[in-house]
């Protein structure tokens, strides 16, 4: 069963895992990155990534705090989520050969961090109530 104090401990380990694979995925030269990755399209790539990253650091807030819905957190994470995938950009222009830094995959890293943090949001008005319930036992 799953532990309430465990949860409130390690709810950013996700979100944390999660920014390592990003940067270990788009820091790869462009011929070590896997097939898969590179049939997709790479704006929705893009909004996927930065989505569910967003989505992560803000449920783990709501763990922290499931009374209410942390707006002004959400968009620091917002905002972090941006400025990270901006800066995986420049490194990926700057560094990692056969690897382009774009301004389109900035804006799908921020369109896709919007997408995550309405999705964050969604999940905390149709569960925060069970998370509330669950977290005090």
């Amino acid at each position: 069963m799953l532990n309430p104090v465990w949860i409130k401990k390690y709810a950013y380990t996700p979100a944390i895992v999660w920014g390592i694979l990003i940067l270990y995925f788009s820091l790869l030269p462009s011929d070590d990155v896997p097939g898969q990755l590179k049939e997709m399209s790479d704006q929705l790539l893009h909004a996927l990534i930065y989505g569910g990253l967003t989505l992560l650091l803000t449920l783990a807030v709501t763990v922290k705090k499931p009374e209410e819905f942390p707006f002004s957190t959400a968009l620091l994470w917002l905002v972090f989520a941006t400025l990270f995938g901006g800066l995986v950009e420049y490194l990926q222009e700057t560094y990692i050969p056969g690897r382009e830094g774009e301004w389109r995959d900035v804006l799908a890293n921020f369109l896709g961090a919007i997408c995550g943090l309405i999705i964050a949001f969604g999940c905390w008005r149709l569960f925060h109530k069970q998370w509330i319930n669950f977290l005090k036992n």
